[in-house]
């Protein structure tokens, strides 16, 4: 094969991993927006119990039932959220097959 050829391929080959790589790194910052806000969000929120707490003292019969059945929701989505993944009921596809060299194993 003439080397012209080669430096070809090899160049449509690289262009190809790229557009891939960027692919990967676009659905990683998609996730990373949201659980950035939801980090600021939980911190700020902390922050306020602890403020609140100081301000008037455990919160003893302050909550109704209701309330605390709203305060267990996201406990509970959490939980189904981990038991989706670990019973593998998610999508599981893994697209990266590479080994630590980063050629792709066969």
């Amino acid at each position: 094969m003439p080397t012209h050829e080669q430096k070809e391929i090899s160049q449509e080959f690289a262009e190809a991993k790229s557009v891939e790589d960027q692919g990967k790194r676009d659905a990683w910052r998609g996730l990373l927006i949201p659980a950035v806000g939801s980090a600021a969000f939980f911190a700020t929120t902390l922050a306020n119990v602890i403020k609140t707490w100081r301000k008037y003292g455990f919160p003893s019969a302050s909550f109704t039932l209701t309330d605390k059945v709203l305060m267990s929701l996201p406990f509970v989505i959490f939980g189904l959220a981990m038991h989706e993944i670990v019973t593998n009921n998610g999508d599981d596809t893994v697209t990266d097959e590479s080994d630590d060299n980063g050629t792709q194993e066969s």
